[in-house]
């Protein structure tokens, strides 16, 4: 795979996990808040783990 093509995706990459990160900070302000407009949604357990 040529350089450049790696280095895209580096990009790409970088620019995801930002985003990502941006959105997880926006998301753990919302839930600090006492009347939080963000709803927790309940988890499930995998059926195949055992606890």
């Amino acid at each position: 795979m040529p350089v450049g093509f790696l280095r895209t995706d580096v990009d790409h990459l970088v620019r995801a996990v930002n985003q990502l990160t941006v959105e997880n900070r926006q998301l753990r302000g919302a839930l600090s808040q006492p009347a939080s407009p963000v709803r927790v949604l309940p988890t499930q357990p995998h059926p195949n783990r055992t606890l």
